[in-house]
């Protein structure tokens, strides 16, 4: 009788274990996962805007529009400070402890 109580403990106690370690573990990294798996598709998109900016900008030098490249260029600069800008811009978009994650 006593032992039928102990290997019923001990069998209880490594199924939760097992259930512990599945659900406190593998959960939380599939969706980490999937959260870097969609940070990289976002990185992706930004990258070909800024490609596609840059290339508007090339063209625009070698047809003598410095003007017009740099007012392009500027429109972006001006777009990255309003979401990451400096640290005391009331209309900065994004936190500064939402960037430091």
């Amino acid at each position: 009788m006593r032992l039928n109580l102990i290997v019923g403990i001990v069998v209880g106690l490594i199924l939760g274990l097992a259930a512990g370690w599945y659900l406190g573990y593998t959960r939380p990294v599939m969706q980490a996962n999937r959260d870097a798996r969609k940070y990289l598709v976002n990185m992706e998109h930004d990258d070909s805007m800024m490609v596609a900016v840059a290339m508007a900008a090339i063209r625009d030098l070698e047809q003598q529009r410095s003007d017009k490249a740099k007012e392009l260029l500027a429109r972006q600069i001006g777009m990255y400070y309003v979401v990451y800008g400096p640290p005391n811009n009331p209309k900065k978009r994004m936190s500064e402890d939402r960037m430091h994650m």
